[in-house]
């Protein structure tokens, strides 16, 4: 599907990355890091709706889409997710390293350095 499952190219310099989200259309990810490091939060499957309701909680009815978490730019300490029993693992991906998502799984990224990497979804 072109601009879905087309491969995507990241660049970003230390201290950029993306907030928590999940993949469009219900999609898994894979995510090869060419150059540089990233650290990533991923948050364990079973833990979504713990998480959206988290975030989420005090929106208003009608106002959240599956997307609304990524609509919100949020981006939380480790401490955070561990004080709300949100299971959740950190990655230190570098040169070679390839990190998969599955769908529906929260995740977020901020880049330890300057970082090139490349992401399709299928």
């Amino acid at each position: 599907v072109p601009g879905v499952n087309s491969t995507y190219m990241h660049a970003g310099n230390r201290n950029s990355g993306t907030a928590f989200h999940c993949e469009d259309g219900v999609m898994r990810s894979v995510n090869l890091t060419l150059f540089g490091w990233n650290i990533w939060i991923l948050v364990a499957i079973h833990h979504t709706d713990k998480l959206e309701s988290f975030l989420l909680g005090k929106a208003r009815p009608g106002t959240r889409c599956d997307q609304s978490v990524r609509h919100e730019n949020i981006i939380l300490s480790p401490n955070v997710l561990q004080a709300a029993e949100i299971d959740f693992i950190v990655l230190l991906a570098g040169p070679g390293d390839l990190v998969e998502t599955q769908p529906r799984q929260y995740h977020w990224v901020i880049n330890y350095s300057t970082v090139v990497k490349m992401a399709i979804n299928f």
